[in-house]
């Protein structure tokens, strides 16, 4: 705040409300949706369903996530003149769109780990992912302030980028490493034997059911 000064941070601050938008529309339903249909499995011990459920709801977040960032990259200059009313907002939008599909895989595995009763994995990523925003923005600011370079807002939006990145990464292992313990590949028959069409299709009907009246709600708000 110091080296961006006022008016930077007010800039910053005005794109709240599309990442707000973003995650309501791409992930907030859908994570909700995982935590409830793989709930049973401690107690059923159904691996295969959970798999399914997960992977399911992957293909879902990522796929808004991608059309969503692809279209908040092409129209941000749009988006930050007619709806922010501020035109510097736009490069700010542009880097943002590059964190969606990261953050649709950390909320749905987050998702996962909320359903199954294990919150120490998504504690852990959320402050790994703080940590890594404010060390990255900090680096960044004093690498410019050293070699002379105009510090620009745009750093702190990188900063969310490199956070959810990083959050995603040590999520992404982890639910690899579990269901490697449970003796699933990604790649396996066993694997391919939970995903077949007909199960995705009542699955994917199961946690779109859930997710949109949520998002509905979350997009309201």
């Amino acid at each position: 705040s110091q080296s961006i000064g006022e008016e930077g941070m007010g800039i910053y601050q005005l794109i709240a409300p599309v990442m707000a938008m973003s995650y309501s529309l791409t992930v907030a339903g859908i994570q909700t949706a995982i935590s409830k249909y793989v709930a049973p499995e401690p107690t059923s011990h159904d691996y295969k369903a959970s798999l399914r459920i997960l992977l399911v709801g992957f293909t879902i977040s990522l796929s808004l996530s991608a059309i969503l960032g692809f279209f908040l990259f092409e129209y941000s200059f749009f988006i930050a003149k007619n709806f922010l009313l501020e035109e510097r907002c736009a490069s700010l939008v542009r880097i943002f769109a590059l964190s969606l599909p990261f953050s649709s895989v950390h909320s749905c595995i987050n998702g996962y780990y909320y359903g199954i009763k294990k919150t120490g994995l998504p504690a852990l990523t959320q402050l790994l992912e703080q940590g890594a925003r404010v060390l990255s923005v900090y680096f960044i600011f004093a690498f410019c302030e050293k070699n002379g370079l105009r510090a620009s807002i745009t750093i702190s939006v990188i900063g969310i980028v490199i956070g959810v990145f990083v959050s995603m990464g040590v999520s992404a292992i982890a639910i690899f490493l579990r269901f490697g313990k449970l003796g699933f590949s990604f790649s396996s028959g066993a694997t391919k034997s939970t995903m077949s069409n007909k199960k995705i299709l009542h699955t994917a009907k199961d946690i779109l059911s859930m997710a949109v009246p949520l998002s509905a709600n979350r997009i309201v708000i």
